[in-house]
């Protein structure tokens, strides 16, 4: 069982007043503490009638321009031009510039050159 879940688990159990007493929370958990705004956070989620512990599954958007098409163009590319910016590949190939980023630290494990040597 996580910290995490056992932290809301005694915030729903233990705490019926808006005034949480921090460092009974901090001497329990000590390290793994979670930030108060969010323990407050929590106690109004249970106070208004929130019955599960587990955090709540959440819609994301899946990563459409990371894949292997768009990773082989930017490698394409590189391969052409050394000299290029992670701007100018994400232009080019029509990828955010997020993605673009992602792809040349991640995947290419390349970073940043500085232009002269001091």
């Amino acid at each position: 069982m996580s910290q995490i879940f056992k932290q809301r688990i005694c915030i729903k159990n233990i705490f019926s007043a808006a005034n949480i007493p921090m460092r009974m929370v901090q001497k329990t958990f000590s390290d793994d503490t979670t930030p108060i705004k969010i323990i407050y956070t929590w106690w109004k989620d249970f106070q208004e009638g929130r019955k599960r512990f587990e955090e709540e599954e959440r819609t994301r958007r899946p990563p459409t321009t990371i894949d292997a098409a768009h990773v082989q163009k930017i490698k394409d590319l590189l391969l052409e031009n050394r000299r290029l910016t992670k701007k100018k590949t994400a232009d080019d190939k029509g990828i955010s510039n997020i993605s673009a980023n992602y792809i040349w630290k991640d995947v290419f494990h390349l970073k940043r050159v500085r232009a002269r040597s001091r």
